[in-house]
């Protein structure tokens, strides 16, 4: 959880909530009498570690106000069950959606956190019948979670994946035609230290959500970025390995560019 205490150099994410929502966002808040773009997302959207995360640099090469509504370490579950989110992002001018992580949600097969998607509740009646033998009384995180079923319960992996795709899919499907139009789908490539990496959002999952954006918008840090680390996120000591999977400021910058490149072709098409 992130706290409005100063960081290094007097970081703080200003921490916010809007009317009706549950969740805390980063700030400052947006004014909702003016027209906003709206950015929902992981980590990757709220930016830690970093002065100006890509929806402030967005927001501020189009003149408008912006709505961070990323999440950290979100699964499309805490935006999906948040009405008072999805009615923010319906009265944006623009929505750019972040693809979420596609572990971090409750199925039939195991519950997370409905507002902590990285943090695991427990199994179900089902999961349990498949593998009775599975030990999980020290699993606290999703991550954790996963490796201990492939540790302990090889067998049913591949079948609690196949559920948790169709779950993420059927729920982005749903979440996007909550929201409207013009809606940017944004996929951050990873590299491979970043967690996301080890279960990233196959092209043909993408492509069942193709209907529902105008355009589904891929972006990968430049060598640059990758280059700098960590070297430009502020964070304390005790946030070092936290701070690893973080984008860079370099990167945040690659992603803006990429987004406002996508946004201004289809601009363009639009007047044409």
């Amino acid at each position: 959880m992130f706290h409005n205490r100063p960081g290094p150099a007097g970081l703080t994410y200003s921490l916010c909530q809007y009317p009706g929502a549950r969740v805390t966002y980063r700030g400052p808040p947006a004014n909702l009498q003016r027209p906003y773009m709206a950015f929902i997302g992981a980590s990757e959207t709220f930016g830690p570690f970093v002065e100006a995360p890509f929806p402030t640099l967005i927001a501020e090469a189009y003149g408008v106000e912006v709505l961070n509504l990323g999440v950290r370490n979100a699964g499309p579950d805490v935006h999906l069950q948040s009405r008072a989110m999805l009615q923010l992002a319906t009265a944006a001018v623009a929505t750019v959606v972040q693809v979420p992580l596609i572990p971090n949600l409750s199925n039939r097969f195991y519950r997370v956190h409905p507002r902590r998607n990285d943090r695991f509740l427990c199994i179900t009646e089902e999961l349990r019948a498949l593998a009775p033998y599975v030990d999980l009384c020290d699993v606290n995180f999703i991550g954790h979670f996963w490796a201990e079923l492939l540790r302990q319960a090889p067998d049913v992996v591949s079948l609690v994946r196949q559920e948790v795709e169709e779950v993420w899919l059927d729920r982005m499907r749903l979440m996007l035609q909550h929201i409207k139009p013009p809606v940017y789908l944004l996929v951050i490539e990873a590299d491979a230290t970043n967690p996301a990496a080890k279960w990233p959002v196959s092209p043909s999952m993408l492509d069942a959500l193709r209907p529902f954006v105008r355009q589904i918008v891929h972006v990968r840090p430049s060598q640059q970025a990758l280059r700098e680390g960590r070297s430009t996120l502020m964070f304390r000591d005790a946030e070092f390995s936290k701070a690893s999977g973080a984008l860079n400021a370099t990167a945040h910058k690659d992603v803006a560019h990429g987004v406002m490149a996508a946004m201004d072709n289809a601009m363009k098409k639009a007047r044409a």
